[in-house]
């Protein structure tokens, strides 16, 4: 988060998704369980 602070981004929202599997075809470790994500935008 720090070295998105310093490019001039800031997070407008974040999300964990839980009991919602995800899985990534042909990468190893690829099938998650819990995973999350955000929103950010530019400080301009």
């Amino acid at each position: 988060m720090a070295q998105t602070a310093r490019a001039a981004y800031w997070r407008r929202e974040a999300w964990r998704n839980e009991g919602n599997p995800i899985a990534e075809p042909f990468v190893k470790g690829g099938d998650l369980a819990i995973y999350g994500g955000g929103c950010f935008d530019f400080a301009a």
